[in-house]
């Protein structure tokens, strides 16, 4: 049996879907009697969009959902920083949040070294789980879904634009 977990944005409201994830896996410890049990290690196939993709990504990672939680409660008030409402409309497709704080975070977390020099792409060994997010596509609003399935269709390693080369951190 295969289990799947599949997880909504909403910004920092992500922090609610966290406190019922950390239930989550508080029941599976006490279940399976291991103390350092992560959701990676109960779920085969994570799934989330906005910032659910984050935090499927980060649980994906093998991090404990403390850790997420912290990240969020910490980092949550710069990640999810509202542009100005005076900001100017430059495409159709407006992000509501700054781009850049979130990416500095998440591009550290989501490196090979730690530190943000050696981006993991989709493809990285780290990943515990089959991961799957669905971003924007900028350029036409439609959803794209990106996977690190190795039979997914555009993830061919001879294509030029293999998804599997997509860093993690570009959500």
């Amino acid at each position: 049996m295969k289990r799947i977990l599949s997880l909504d944005g909403g910004g920092i409201r992500g922090v609610f879907s966290l406190e019922i994830l950390l239930r989550m896996q508080e029941m599976l410890r006490a279940h399976s009697g291991s103390p350092s049990l992560v959701l990676s290690d109960h779920f085969d196939f994570l799934a989330g969009t906005s910032t659910g993709a984050i935090i499927a990504t980060c649980l994906s990672w093998g991090m404990d959902v403390e850790q997420v939680l912290e990240l969020y409660v910490e980092h949550g008030k710069k990640m999810f920083q509202r542009f100005p409402w005076y900001r100017p409309i430059k495409r159709m497709f407006v992000a509501r949040y700054e781009a850049k704080p979130i990416s500095d975070m998440l591009q550290r977390l989501f490196s090979e070294d730690g530190e943000g020099k050696i981006p993991a792409l989709l493809s990285t060994k780290r990943l515990k789980t089959l991961l799957l997010v669905v971003v924007r596509n900028q350029t036409t609003g439609s959803a794209w879904p990106i996977t690190n399935n190795p039979k997914a269709m555009y993830n061919n390693s001879s294509l030029a634009d293999c998804n599997l080369n997509v860093p993690l951190w570009k959500w």
